[in-house]
């Protein structure tokens, strides 16, 4: 493991502007030196740093900035500060020290790969803000690895309106710890972007440990593969701006904060998985309008409902099952209506709390049986929404000792039930008693042979 730094500003490719004149490689932790570094090319460095060191001098500031399509690795995660969060735990990556600008910075409208795990600048003096990505770009970035805040983001998105963010991995809050109230939260989202994410979103412990802050006036699509927790005093995700939100996974409050904090400007959410709310915070808080949908089970706690959508121009459309716990509903809604086809339940305490009682709707198929199993023209239901179909014989038209229903078949069969099907309809155009007698009887066959036997 080597150290590099450059001594102007100048292109990555260009080994002139590096101490010793040897371009980085895969081995080196990377500082900026207080100058501007472009990127012109893929690169795979250990770590990539802004921050100063006394020995060797390096300045402090300074960016990594992209000039176009690249592919970024560094081989341990991305951070802010003084990458040390313990006495055993050492993060490299990138971190930064600037009141200024970013490590790395993604301008154009170019695709960037950035393959590391990213965690925010870490709590040392003096606490500047500063932010490991700054995302200002309108194309396409793609990060694997996680995202994690500190005592300041993790990624900043901004300036430029649209393209595309990808992340395959977590996006959590601040874990740790956070003085001064910094906005530490994994990432922050001010412009117009359609962000997708394969992995849980967390809001952690500590001051603005939000996992996602969005904000006005940002006009945002986020869809999220992925479960969404807030598992202490910060939401998961925050939005203040006109933004859809959509969920392939549950929703849980695990602590006070709600999961999703959802206020001002008109935010659609779309979820398909669970939604669960805490002894502290409802699972979803919104006080601005639009038009949501929850596909999966609904809980409150004891304390709060599931969800509560408080606006009069939020309109929300769910299927259940919904259950309420002692006397909070699982949905407060002032616009709630059930998905078509929806077969669900609602679940209510009693008075007294000694006991529960679920509604049902019309089409609940319950523990009913299947209309195949019941004989035809039988009304059942809870509200006689069935009719039977099986069509039963009756025991006089199936074979003695055959089971039928519940008692066993009487009709018999014999020789003479033969003959006596036989001659009961010898006039019958067609049947066999019709054919009979048209063929030759006793006397006629002796004849027949009288004759032949003279020839």
């Amino acid at each position: 493991m080597a150290n590099r730094w450059p001594i102007s500003s100048g292109n990555w490719s260009n080994s002139a502007i590096w101490s010793g004149s040897i371009i980085p490689t895969a081995s080196d932790d990377v500082w900026a030196n207080g100058f501007n570094v472009f990127i012109d090319q893929d690169i795979t460095a250990r770590t990539l740093r802004n921050h100063p060191v006394t020995s060797p001098v390096i300045a402090a500031g300074g960016s990594f900035i992209t000039t176009g399509s690249r592919t970024i690795t560094c081989t341990v995660p991305l951070t802010g500060g003084a990458g040390n969060l313990g006495p055993t735990t050492v993060y490299g990556g990138f971190v930064t020290y600037s009141t200024t600008s970013s490590v790395l910075i993604v301008t154009g409208s170019d695709t960037v790969n950035i393959v590391s795990d990213i965690v925010g600048n870490l709590e040392v003096a003096p606490f500047l803000v500063s932010y490991p990505v700054s995302i200002e770009n309108n194309g396409i970035i793609n990060i694997t690895g996680s995202i994690s805040g500190f005592v300041y983001s993790g990624v900043i998105v901004r300036t430029i309106s649209g393209g595309t963010l990808n992340i395959s991995g977590s996006v959590r809050g601040n874990f740790l710890r956070n003085t001064g109230g910094a906005p530490s939260q994994a990432m922050a989202v001010n412009t117009n972007k359609n962000i997708n994410i394969v992995g849980d979103v967390t809001g952690e412990a500590a001051s603005n440990g939000v996992g996602i802050t969005i904000s006005s006036p940002a006009v945002v699509n986020l869809d999220v593969k992925g479960n969404v927790f807030a598992k202490s005093s910060n939401a998961a995700i925050t939005n203040t701006a006109t933004s859809t939100i959509t969920i392939t996974g549950s929703v849980y409050a695990l602590s006070t904060a709600n999961a999703l904090s959802l206020t001002v400007n008109p935010c659609s959410v779309n979820i398909s998985g669970s939604v669960f709310a805490a002894a502290g915070a409802s699972a979803i808080s919104s006080t601005s309008a639009g038009t949501s949908s929850i596909r999966g089970p609904i809980s409150a706690s004891a304390v709060f409902p599931g969800v509560q959508f408080t606006s009069t121009t939020h309109f929300l459309s769910a299927t259940g099952p919904f259950l309420n716990v002692n006397n909070r509903n699982a949905v407060f809604a002032q616009n709630l209506q059930l998905i078509s086809g929806s077969t669900t339940t609602w679940t209510f305490d009693t008075e007294t709390y000694a006991e529960q009682r679920t509604l049902y709707t019309q089409n609940w198929p319950g523990n009913f049986p299947a209309i195949t199993n019941v004989r035809s023209g039988v009304v059942f239901g809870d509200t006689n929404q069935f009719t039977g179909t099986v069509a039963i014989p009756s025991t006089g038209s199936v074979l003695k000792g055959v089971p039928v229903d519940n008692t066993t078949g009487s009709a018999s069969f014999n020789t003479q039930n033969a003959w006596s099907a036989l001659t009961s309809s010898l006039t019958v155009t067609g049947s066999l008693g019709a054919r009979l007698r048209n063929i030759s009887t006793v006397a006629t066959t002796a004849v027949a042979i009288a004759e032949k036997g003279k020839l």
